[in-house]
């Protein structure tokens, strides 16, 4: 009920609905390699990228991992095995709601942190609409309206928070 058929060229037919896709992503239609500079390749200790919340914690997206400062506490790293839906973390975005949201190489992450200083990671992949590729390093930005917009490699995804925030996964 309410999906929709598609034909193809490349490939085959195509059956979504609206239920299953949670993002819009766009393909570029140039298929252009992103070929980063050696300053970029190596930033320092593999910083991809970085978000102080509106609770004062540090994030950091790691070539390994998500990585957590919060004053007074020892750092904290999350990895796949903890939900988030790819190790290399390349841009980090605040949502209004304190959220934070994560691309990785391999998708979309939703990072929830309660008052007691419990995370939760809600991750997403291609499956959910996301973009098969990874996300570019601090390629996130909080649009006026509240959605928020990732750079891909080969795309941009937009989406609202609001919208897509479904089963989490607690650590």
């Amino acid at each position: 009920k309410c999906g929709l058929w598609l034909g193809s060229v490349r490939q085959g037919i195509i059956y979504t609905h609206p239920a299953r896709a949670r993002f819009h992503s766009e393909r570029s239609k140039e298929k252009k390699a992103y070929v980063p500079t050696t300053k970029e390749r190596y930033k320092g200790l593999g910083i991809y990228a970085k978000c102080t919340d509106s609770r004062k914690n540090t994030w950091y997206g790691l070539a390994d991992g998500l990585a957590l400062v919060s004053k007074g506490q020892d750092e904290r790293i999350f990895h796949v095995e903890d939900g988030l839906s790819g190790n290399a973390v390349h841009s980090l975005v605040q949502d209004r709601k304190g959220r934070i949201w994560a691309g990785t190489s391999y998708g979309i992450t939703c990072i929830d942190m309660d008052d007691k200083g419990q995370v939760t990671l809600t991750p997403y992949h291609p499956l959910d609409g996301t973009l098969e590729d990874e996300y570019m390093d601090n390629g996130a930005t909080l649009l006026e309206d509240g959605s928020i917009e990732l750079v891909g490699m080969e795309g941009t995804t937009v989406f609202h928070p609001d919208s897509v925030v479904l089963e989490p996964r607690p650590l």
